[in-house]
């Protein structure tokens, strides 16, 4: 079957044998994974996307609202594994795509984090034209 003709992961086979060994190499631990069925892992990321945008809104609320693109970013990453449950991405696609939005995200915290600290000790934001005088 070519890379186009491929099936959404729902259609896999739930009855595959557990590899152990592939080329003579022993396989890394979490093989029984593919034994489970697909609609759990959906289920789990559509869970993670949900508490995301619920984390979106709470924080949208109060003093918190500075980590809404981030937690934006973590939303996105879940879609790119849904995505791949689709059939639309390959899954090395998928976890590069989360991985770089979490990278992102992290970042973006960090970088908040920072600033605002700098201003609750100064009384002024770095990047303020009063901090350059």
């Amino acid at each position: 079957m070519s890379a186009r003709q491929r099936r959404p992961i729902l259609s896999g086979n739930r009855k595959a044998k557990v590899p152990r060994k592939k080329g003579g190499i022993d396989m890394p631990v979490g093989g029984f994974l593919d034994l489970l069925p697909a609609p759990l892992f959906i289920a789990a990321h559509v869970f993670f996307l949900g508490f995301g945008i619920w984390l979106i809104v709470k924080t949208a609320r109060d003093d918190r609202a500075k980590y809404g693109p981030a937690l934006m970013l973590y939303v996105l990453s879940h879609i790119a594994y849904l995505a791949f449950f689709a059939g639309l991405l390959t899954l090395k696609m998928a976890v590069l795509i989360e991985q770089t939005l979490l990278f992102v995200a992290i970042l973006w915290i960090a970088t908040r984090q920072t600033s605002s600290r700098a201003t609750s000790q100064t009384g002024t934001s770095l990047t303020s034209p009063a901090a350059e005088h």
